[in-house]
């Protein structure tokens, strides 16, 4: 292999490994600081962003 065809490949192997990462990020919900609810899990959060659910786990309504 020469010299230029290593590069060229050390170039799209590099792009290939660089863009093909893993995406992975953290999930923050901003409330209230007057909402009581201390702690939720992230499929509690989730389901109530998504609508499948209109209440705290403390009975409370959950507005999205």
């Amino acid at each position: 292999m020469s010299l230029l065809n290593r590069k060229g490949f050390l170039a799209i192997a590099l792009a290939l490994a660089l863009g093909t990462g893993s995406a992975v990020a953290d999930m923050v919900a901003v409330v209230s600081a007057n909402n009581p609810v201390t702690t939720l899990s992230r499929n509690q959060t989730l389901a109530i962003f998504l609508g499948t659910t209109t209440r705290f786990p403390d009975g409370r309504r959950a507005v999205p």
